[in-house]
Order: structure tokens, then sequence, then C-alpha cells
């Protein structure tokens, strides 16, 4: 059996990222002057020239304008419109379907920073979460620093390059998004939070915190915890670490010592072995979070304290128990994303990533595979605290391209760097639960990918061995003449093996190789109840992650189906201009379930019955569905127009037998298929109200049913909160949506709406779920799908009253009042 047990705590910087920003009630820094959130009035334009030097050549183009971080300025609507150029849509860009017709460029950063005469001899450091996609900092007109890639964390010692303290420092970096470097949407500029740290000489390392479980058993939890100090004087100095626990109710349990040498211009490690009673663990169900306070303490008193967060738990795998988790099985019920915010693009804003982990925890998802590439750090604080699982990935490309300007570019002198990165920034989130190095990597059979992965796969257990460590493999349609047998070498090597659409081969592969351990990294709805019914039947296949969980800009448009004449007709990959997301996800780009979604509830025991009907089928046409799409169907009984038509009306459930009325009507009893979880049933459309019983044991035992709303009536908005924060940091989500005079949901609803903000905040996004693209994403003008909207607003950062309107003509203005505390 491979066992590997999971460490504890969030690495040094993670909270000084986001806490300063969060909500009140959230957690807070421990010392909010040892990292201080650096995201304000930064001053920006897009550059003219990509090619000059910042801190030497003007950049030339627009005026500069100041911004607040986090910040994707290929959202944003260039000044020059045309046929063209289509609010932030640049209509015959090249590989736009990729992108989603959304710019690359090159953006410039500015920002003074001035150092107090109390900081001298101090160590200043620049930590970025993110950068998209490459980028040079300079500092004073001196190169500071660069990074390659979009998506690992990454900071800089600017102290060698700033002026004595009292005067203006001058920060510039520059953003270079090349565009032909991404498969999907990847944002442009600073779109992650930035901190700025500043340290005595002496102090604990960023990333320098580790904790690992020892064990976990018989009322108490054995933990090892490791502090890494740095001295950035010459002297060798002595140097005390004290750690202090704190458990999740906030009182003190632990508290324990060490004195270490540490020589100058060097470093030494505190370890300590802790005995921890009555532990609480993390899980998904019970999401536990311990604190511990580290400080560093010299002869004249504590120099440096960091407080972390952290959760005590246990993993094991194995082929013959599967997954556990505190020592219980766990199936995952997992989906991939990908890191972009729907209508606000690539901006990590701590509230967007929050509300896509809760969105999918409420949707039945216990994990996620963040594809590609490793997410923000908001990202995995939102897993940890809301209780899900996270595999945590670095690349999607090696040395092969998959696309002219990807990372491909920069990988062999840079791969170490950002595989270091992901793991010593991750690899104390309770969250986290494997490591990935790629995806779908053309070279992953051959000898040179062979080599690539054994180096990446050391690399990580050199510094983590308490996680498994995989790779997505799919099958051989780039390399023609190769095998899925031919994949053996590459999952030897690896401690589980992600399979990419391959649940054909998950029985085989485990006949000839009985101790790989299995999950389906990537699937298809469609295809949900085969790869299901598999992890529930054979412990060796662990779960199960669709493509997608929530949908996401770019792939145009992967997920659809479309009418043809011939039922046979072979659909294009990607969809061209104006479709610009990829639509095969279960949670839409606003985050409302779209019919798979409810087909998985019943799946995976979330709801014992759901009922969805197809659109009516235009004469003479057949419906084509792409792999990745499912059948046009909704929940929803308007089909005005259609009345007399034949429709098919699919109930999803897992009782033996269900039966549908109409109007009160018995139409009988159909068996629902075991295999599909399904009763399909042909039904003359008429309105009013389309109802499905499910009956279990001769009983009745649930019910579901969709009615014919009446004619538009009432706007709704709808905040998914009524107060927060003041700062700059915090923006919230306010849902549209257009109903009857009996607040019924009109489904097909297509009216235009203006969205109006007044008092202390600003509209920052508006739009829709829509596969096409209409124009801006930012101005006050949105056209529902679906009859539902979404609007964005950010804190001004006072204090004060907010004010939102939603208008559309013939309807009385629906209002929100917000409160910003």
């Amino acid at each position: 059996m491979k066992k590997f047990v999971l460490p504890l705590i969030t690495s040094l910087v993670l909270p000084v990222l986001f806490l300063p920003e969060c909500s009140r009630g959230e957690r807070g820094p421990a010392d909010p002057e040892r990292w201080i959130v650096f995201n304000e009035n930064w001053q920006f334009q897009e550059a003219a020239d990509s090619s000059v030097t910042p801190g030497l050549t003007d950049p030339g183009g627009p005026q500069w304008k100041r911004v607040d971080l986090p910040h994707d300025w290929s959202v944003e609507d260039p000044a020059l419109q045309g046929p063209d150029q289509v609010g932030p849509f640049r209509t015959k860009m090249e590989g736009g379907q990729d992108v989603g017709y959304l710019r690359g460029g090159t953006g410039w950063y500015r920002k003074e920073l001035v150092i107090g005469g109390k900081d001298q001899g101090k160590q200043v450091y620049l930590y970025f979460d993110g950068v998209q996609s490459e980028m040079r900092l300079v500092v004073n007109g001196m190169e500071a620093g660069r990074h390659m890639y979009g998506y690992t964390p990454f900071y800089f010692n600017i102290t060698p390059y700033l002026k004595s303290p009292g005067e203006a420092n001058q920060l510039e970096v520059k953003v270079v998004n090349p565009e032909r470097n991404s498969r999907w949407f990847a944002g442009a500029g600073i779109y992650r939070d930035v901190s700025l740290s500043i340290v005595p000489p002496v102090h604990l390392d960023i990333w320098g915190i580790s904790v690992e479980t020892v064990s976990l058993a018989d009322g108490s939890a054995e933990i090892d915890l490791t502090a890494t100090i740095l001295n950035k004087t010459a002297p060798d100095v002595n140097a005390e670490i004290m750690v202090r626990i704190i458990n999740p109710g906030g009182s003190a349990s632990v508290e324990e010592a060490q004195e270490i040498p540490v020589p100058g211009n060097g470093s030494a490690n505190g370890h300590f072995r802790i005995i921890i009673r009555d532990p609480e663990p993390w899980s998904p169900a019970s999401p536990e979070l311990y604190t511990a306070r580290i400080a560093v303490r010299q002869e004249e008193g504590e120099t440096d304290v960091c407080e972390q967060t952290f959760g005590i738990r246990t993993l094991d795998f194995s082929a013959e128990k599967g997954f556990l988790l505190n020592g219980e099985p766990v199936l995952l019920k997992g989906g991939c994303v990908h890191h972009d915010n729907g209508i606000l693009g690539a901006a990590a804003f701590r509230q967007a990533e929050f509300r896509r982990v809760r969105l999918l925890k409420e949707n039945g998802f216990n994990a996620i595979r963040c594809a590609h590439n490793p997410p923000s750090a908001h990202f995995l604080d939102a897993c940890d605290r809301l209780g899900m699982l996270v595999i945590d990935e670095t690349f999607d490309m090696w040395i092969k391209p998959k696309r002219p300007n990807d990372y491909h570019r920069h990988y062999r002198e840079w791969w170490e760097r950002d595989t270091r990165a992901m793991v010593l920034r991750d690899r104390n989130h309770p969250s986290v639960i494997m490591w990935s190095v790629g995806n779908e990597v053309q070279e992953r059979a051959d000898s040179s990918g062979l080599a690539i992965a054994k180096a990446a796969y050391d690399l990580i257990r050199s510094i983590d061995s308490t996680r498994p460590v995989t790779q997505a493999i799919c099958g051989f349609w780039d390399n023609p003449g190769l095998e899925w047998e031919d994949t053996a070498p590459a999952f030897a090597r690896m401690d589980v093996g992600g399979y990419n659409y391959q649940h054909v081969h998950y029985e085989p592969d485990h006949a000839r190789f009985p101790e790989r351990i299995i999950f389906g990294s990537e699937s298809v709805a469609r295809e949900a109840k085969v790869n299901w019914d598999l992890v529930e039947k054979h412990p060796y296949v662990i779960g199960d992650f669709v493509w997608t969980a929530m949908d996401y800009v770019g792939e145009a448009t992967i997920g659809r189906s479309q009418y043809s004449q011939d039922p046979g007709a072979s659909l294009p990959f990607h969809m061209t201009w104006p479709w610009y997301h990829a639509n095969c996800g279960d949670i839409d780009l606003a985050g409302d379930k779209k019919p798979q979604s409810y087909f998985r509830d019943v799946l995976w025991g979330e709801s014992d019955l759901e009922l969805a009907v197809h659109e009516p089928v235009p004469a003479g046409m057949h419906e084509v569905v792409f792999y990745w799409g499912w059948p046009r169907e909704h929940q929803s009984w308007n089909w005005k127009g259609y009345e007399g038509n034949i429709l098919s009306v699919n109930v999803y459930s897992s009782c033996p037998e269900v039966r549908l009325e109409l109007n009160g009507r018995d139409l009988g009893r159909r068996e629902i298929d075991t295999a599909t979880l399904t009763a399909t049933c042909q039904v003359p459309y008429e309105p009013g109200e389309l109802k499905a019983i499910g009956i279990k044991d001769g009983m009745e035992v649930e019910s579901k049913v969709l009615r014919t709303a009446g004619n538009p009536s009432r706007l709704v908005l709808s905040p998914e909160r009524t107060d927060f924060a003041a700062g700059r940091g915090e923006i919230e989500f306010l849902k549209i949506t257009i109903t009857d005079a009996e607040g019924l949901w009109i489904p097909l609803d297509s009216s235009l709406v203006r969205v109006t903000v007044s008092g202390e905040a600003e509209l920052i996004a508006a739009g829709s779920a829509g596969v096409l693209a209409e124009g801006s994403l930012q101005d006050e003008e949105l056209r529902l799908y679906n009859g539902r909207g979404l609007a964005v607003i950010r804190s001004t950062g006072r204090t004060g009253m907010i004010r939102v309107t939603a208008e559309t003509p013939g309807l009385e203005p629906a209002v929100a009042e917000l409160s910003a505390y």
C-alpha cells in the first residue's frame, strides 16, 4: 500500500497576500507591517511598442491611468472601436477562438515606494502571486528580476536597488502577453495580488515553513514543523524560534521554543515535533483550521512574527482500499477548472475565488483539478476554509509546443523554479492532496518525456514526500503509430495515474498492473454515469473529474450542440467569432446550474429526481452534440408557439419508476433505465404544469414541477451579500433575473438591461452566460441569457451605502441597497 500523509499549514507568504483585505470576521495578518498588500494606486498603460526597456525608455501610447490590482487589461474596452474591435473583443484576432478573442500585448505598471527611516537596514521583498504572462521588474532604472510563467508566484529582494530612506523609489513592471501562447483564455496583466515585506536582517524565509503530520490516532496528533531563518548579515547570530499552536476555537494549546545558530549570510532550520491533544481533523465535511504563531527572538526581543493556518489530516492511497482521508474512504467527485472568473476576466479577487469554490461545493463537488496550472493563493485559501480537495498542476506543455508562443519556449530554463514555487507555496494547504506535472503533453511516452517527468517527480518528492504525484495522460491522437499500451512506462513513474477520457482502459489496465491507482483526470458529462459506475465499483479507481466543472472563456465552443440535416455531421473543434467561451461546464459563466448539473445531482445522490425538456427541434433537422456538449434541454415548460408539438421530456431519477402529470392529467408511468438513470417521455406541449413523480416500493417519494411562466413583469436584482467590508479588494456579485407577476423565472428571455451604481462602489463587470460575445463586459448594458444576467461591483474603499439599479424597457426598475462597513 502506498501511504501519503498530508502536511498542515499554509506557506509563510500566503496570509499576508490577502488577509489585509479580508471581510471583517475573517482572519487578518499577525503583523500588518511585515506583509503589506501592495495593490492600490498603481499607474498603468498599454504600450505602443513592446520592444522598449522599462526604466530606460518611455513606452509611449495613451495616458497613464490609475489602477488597483488585481487587474486584467484584456477585458477592458480599448478607446478605438470598430468592425474589428467590439468592446474588448478583437474579432479577427489570430487564434482568437483559443482565448475568447481577448487581446494580449504589452502593458506597463509603475508605482512609487518610500522606505521610512525606521526601516533603515531592513530587507525589502516584493511578492507577486501571479502576472500574466511574462514580466520584468525595474527599480530605479535597474532590472531587479524577471519571470516567464503567468501562473506561479515569485518574489524579489529589492533591497540592493533602493535609495536611502525617505527618498522616492520608482517601481516599474513591464508585462507581455505575446498572444498565441495558450489554448484557453489567460488574461493579461498583474491579475493577482502583490505584497510588500519589510523585515529585519534575521527573519523567517518566504515559503520556509512546513508542517507534516506524523500520526493521527488515539486522541492525539503528532506533527513535525520546520521553520527556516535567513541571516542577511555577515556575523553569525543566535536566534530563538518560538511556536504557539492555537486550536480552531481560538485558545492556545501548545507552546515550544528552540534556540539555533544561524551562520552569517546563511540560513538555518528549526525543527519541532509537537503533540496536539484531542485534535480536530480537517476534512471537506469539517474543514477545521488551526493557527501556528511562529516568532523569531533575538537579544532585542521579537524581530519577526508570522501566523499561519493549518489543518490536521492524513492521506492514504492504495489500489486495495482506494483513497482514505483520515482513515475513511472518499470518492473524488471532481471537476476540472481553469483560472478565469468569467466576465471579470482573469482578475483573482478574493471574493470571486471563494465564490467559485462555494458554487462547486453547493453543487456536489468535493474535489477540483486546477487545469492546467497552479491557482491563486485566494483559491487555495477558499478550498482550505470551505472544504474542497485539490489536485495542483504545473504545466500544459513541456518542450513540445501546443501554441507557438506558449511556455515551451521557457521550459528548459524555468521549469525547476516554477515547479519549486508551486510546491513550496502550496505544500502546507490541507486542501491539496496531489501534485500533477503535466496535462496531455505530447512527449509523454517518448524517452525525452520520460526523462522530463522523472526530473519533475524527483524534484517534487525532494520537497514534499507526503503527497502522490501524477500526470494526466490521454490517447495518442497527437502521436500517430503509438498505442495505449505505450503509456506503461509513463504510468510506472507516477504514484497515481491520471486518465483523460480513457475509462475503457481502467479494467484492462488493472488486470495488467494491479497496483496501479487510477483516477479519471478528465471526462465528459455525457459519460458521467459509466465513469462514476467504475469509481463506485472498483477501489483502485478513486474518482472522476469532469471537463469542466465551470464554464470558462476560450476554447469556443467545445461544449455545444448544433442542428444539421445530416445526423452524422462532423463538427469543427472550435466555433469562430462571435462564439467566445467553452460552454462545457456543469455551472455556467454566471454561476448558474446547467442541465447536465441536474443529472449529476441524481448521479451523486444530491437529488432523487430531476426533470428536463428538450427544446423543439426544427423540422428536417437533427441535433449533433459535440463530445464535450450536452443536448439542448432546459428546466423549462415555456414553449410559446409550439402548442400541440411533441416534446421530448427526460426524467432523471434514482427511483425505479416515475409518473408524469400534465395539468393534473396522469400521463402514465415509466421505468427508469438503470444504465442511464433516465426515463424519456414524449409529451404534447400545452401551457401549465408538468410534474414528474418518483415512485419507490410503490410509494410516491419525490416530485419536481415545471410551470409555464406568464409575460415578463418584474426584474429582480439579488446581491449575494447585502453588506461587506469597505476596501478596494472587496467586490460583490448581483444576479439579475426576469420573472412574471407571480415570481416565476422566464427561462428564454433575452431582454436588454442597464445597470447603474451610486454610492460607495463602482460597476466593474456586467454580462451573462451567453456564448455569443455582444460587446463590452464592463459598461452598463448587458443582454440576459436564459432570463438571467450578472453584475459585479467593487468597493470604493470608503464606508457607506451603495445603490444598484437594473432597468429594462417596460418594467419597473429593480433596486438593491448594500452597505460597505
